[in-house]
């Protein structure tokens, strides 16, 4: 069984303490994770530039490039590898995705991995941290965050990995302003 957190492009609507302009919240269950092949050695608190493999529109711009940090965190921003979480909104981080920003480390057989599949519409871009453990080593973690060529943004968290928050950033934030914040440690 896999929890899934869906966000998809559609209105305004007002979600916790600021709406999100151009992103709506919704949630669906059970979805497979997709395979994805390349990956990144990333060093502890570590980010990477990654060609998303099209466009994707994020607040109102197009983006075909995406900073992912080794944390659980993609920023169209900047390339923290900023290893403690944050509340947000979070002003260093304005236009950023947090699937579970946490202070995570890759070491032994975990392995972040991205890549684009499917084409034209039915592009989406994947990345995956499997297996990856969180500072000191308390848990291991297996999600995901997809990109849909549409705009969409989906969260996929393995049911038989650690990943239940309690320390961790999960949410999206289109600027300082406009967020939506699922969990902040809870």
């Amino acid at each position: 069984m896999v929890r899934v957190l869906l966000v998809i492009m559609l209105s305004v609507i007002n979600l916790f303490s600021a709406p999100l302009l151009n992103l709506v919240k919704s949630v669906e269950t059970a979805t497979e994770f997709e395979i994805v092949s390349n990956s990144w050695a990333a060093s502890d608190d570590d980010s990477k530039l990654l060609d998303i493999g099209f466009t994707f529109p994020f607040n109102n711009s197009n983006y075909t490039q995406v900073w992912v940090n080794s944390n659980g965190m993609l920023s169209f921003s900047s390339s923290t590898s900023t290893y403690s979480n944050k509340n947000i909104p979070y002003s260093a981080e304005p236009q950023s995705v947090y699937p579970y920003w946490d202070d995570l480390y890759r070491r032994g057989s975990s392995s972040i991995t991205y890549g684009k599949l499917g084409t034209g519409a039915s592009s989406r871009f994947i990345v995956s941290w499997n297996d990856v453990p969180h500072y000191p080593n308390n848990g291991r973690y297996k999600f995901q965050v997809v990109f849909y060529a549409n705009g969409s943004i989906r969260f996929r968290y393995d049911s038989t990995s650690n990943t239940d928050g309690s320390s961790a950033t999960i949410g999206v934030q289109e600027n300082i302003t406009n967020y939506d914040r699922h969990s902040y440690n809870s």
